[in-house]
């Protein structure tokens, strides 16, 4: 890192975004060891809301330079978005070795200054990165290839770099997709339900399903939720989804209550999208009403990401719901930061345990008193309790230990149509 630079030249090699696509190409044909940089700087919007606006164009200006501007290595940068930066970097043969290295250190360096300063907002990075193997490849899809990387970085904080490949590449492209597929499933009611069943451990009792979408495109293949749910909750779609799956499962329970056979609790997803969509929670309550169904038997599966915005107003909607009847559980507890701190205020029901927050904890002592203790815990103040993805009979018995009772996972069945689900399943004896 060089921070005696010249000001002019500083200044020269950080330019504005229509600059930077103009310039980018010529700039990297003219260099060697070429890496190209995408930067997102998460939780940008809670810092300006904590320490002000001004302090928010002090962080930007301090990322400027600490990536480009104080950074001999960088040759050329900009802002793509007001907290996004790309850059052109160059390393010496001794930095290339150790590229990632190279790129923690820095990235780590700049956090640690931000958080020391200001303790209250806790800043992180998101950082999308290409090795560039021919300097001549057209600097458009250098851009992309560094964007992709840094999308497929998931929502935690134990790595913030992602290097592009292949197979971010085919996964970015099949993404791009996803909005004229489900566009065409909604069309063409390609759209199917699943359901996974629920068990009890002491009695291996089927207690209840999760219902899941799978979306069937124009060749007949099933594609997985990993490839389009988030597409379709960036894009605002997926309230869309919600509904189409939530009728899907209305459907079903009437024809199951007119044919005589006893309901189950099925749980199915609301997403964080579908509380800002004025009338939905109501539409699907007056659809539940109008088919003569019993609200016990439905179960709202909500993630922590629902209360990132509007917290009131979405745990007023969650209440009502509550006092109308539905059940209300959190999913994938274990997998944020505020799972515990959102238990002490939203309404629910159920707590559900995500798969790697369990074999995690199920891993060590000290993880399995913890889990024991939490599960203990919960209990006592009238939480259901959910194990997610139980694989084996060790991993059941393990978590009966904890106190749980209830699991879900392939250990007794996968995801299954809705068809082959009603074959195996619906006609036994089950206790709402």
């Amino acid at each position: 890192m060089d921070n005696g630079c010249e000001n002019l030249y500083c200044l020269e090699k950080f330019v504005s975004l229509k600059e930077f696509k103009k310039q980018g190409q010529k700039v990297m044909e003219s260099m060697n060891n070429v890496m190209f940089i995408t930067i997102n700087l998460k939780n940008f919007k809670y810092f300006n809301q904590t320490y002000g606006m001004s302090a928010g164009d002090e962080l930007l200006e301090h990322m400027k330079a600490h990536f480009c501007l104080h950074l001999h290595e960088c040759k050329l940068a900009t802002y793509t978005y007001a907290d996004h930066i790309s850059a052109l970097l160059e390393l010496d043969d001794i930095q290339s070795d150790n590229k990632l290295e190279y790129l923690k250190n820095l990235g780590t360096s700049f956090v640690n200054q931000i958080n020391d300063k200001y303790p209250l907002a806790k800043v992180h990075l998101n950082c999308g990165v290409y090795f560039v193997k021919d300097k001549y490849e057209a600097f458009e899809e250098v851009q992309d290839k560094g964007r992709y990387a840094r999308k497929s970085i998931s929502d935690t904080y134990n790595n913030f770099i992602a290097v592009y490949t292949d197979d971010i590449g085919k996964k970015a492209i099949q993404e791009a997709g996803v909005i004229p597929l489900f566009e065409y499933a909604l069309e063409n009611n390609t759209i199917e339900l699943y359901l996974q069943p629920k068990f009890t451990i002491d009695t291996q009792e089927l207690i209840g399903a999760e219902a899941l979408s799978r979306i069937i495109d124009m060749n007949g293949n099933v594609i997985s939720p990993g490839i389009y749910i988030s597409v379709l909750e960036k894009s605002g779609l997926i309230t869309e989804l919600d509904r189409r799956m939530i009728y899907l499962l209305i459907e079903k329970m009437k024809e199951w209550k007119e044919s005589d056979k006893e309901l189950m609790t099925v749980s199915i997803n609301l997403s964080r999208v579908d509380f800002t969509v004025p009338g939905f929670i109501e539409e699907i309550d007056m659809a539940i009403e109008n088919a003569g169904l019993p609200k016990k038997v439905f179960e709202f599966e909500l993630t922590e990401t629902v209360f990132c915005e509007n917290i009131d107003g979405i745990i007023q909607k969650i209440d009502e719901m509550r006092k109308k009847g539905y059940k209300i559980s959190m999913d994938d507890f274990g997998t944020g930061y505020n799972s515990l701190h959102i238990l002490g205020i939203v309404p629910i029901d159920i707590i559900k345990f995500d798969r790697g927050f369990v074999l995690n904890s199920l891993s060590t002592e000290k993880g399995f008193t913890i889990m024991s203790s939490l599960i203990n815990t919960f209990s006592l103040t009238n939480f259901e309790i959910v194990c997610e993805g139980v694989e084996t009979r060790e991993e059941e018995q393990m978590v009966s230990k904890t106190g749980c009772n209830i699991i879900q996972g392939y250990l007794h069945d996968k995801p299954l149509p809705i068809d082959e689900f009603e074959v195996k399943y619906i006609n036994k004896k089950m206790a709402v």
